[in-house]
């Protein structure tokens, strides 16, 4: 299974350096995210994949056949998306996601 990000908007300061996003799947609505986020965890997305997909260029895609199975879940209705932006010193201010999907393989 994948899970494709095609279209994900965002402001044009977010096309700079300075952070990356941790992408996760079907977090707890409530609690910490560091204490349970790696049993969730899909991979990570940086300024420069953002922008690039933004421009027309291919979607991005994660293998989350695995965790699917970890995580016990067989109905992929309903399935939340989560981006925790990690900033650096240089970070640009908000952002928005619009778009996120799964695909069978």
């Amino acid at each position: 299974m994948k899970l494709v990000l095609d279209r994900v908007n965002i402001p044009p300061a977010a096309t700079r350096s300075g952070f990356f996003y941790n992408v996760y799947l079907d977090l707890p609505a409530t609690g910490d995210v560091d204490a349970v986020g790696q049993a969730h965890f899909v991979g990570t997305l940086g300024a420069f994949e953002l922008a690039s997909q933004q421009q027309g260029k291919n979607a991005i895609d994660f293998d989350v056949t695995d965790l699917l199975f970890r995580l016990g879940l067989s109905d992929l209705h309903g399935l939340v998306v989560s981006f925790v932006r990690v900033s650096g010193a240089n970070a640009p201010k908000a952002m928005r996601y619009r778009s996120a999907s799964c695909a069978r393989n």
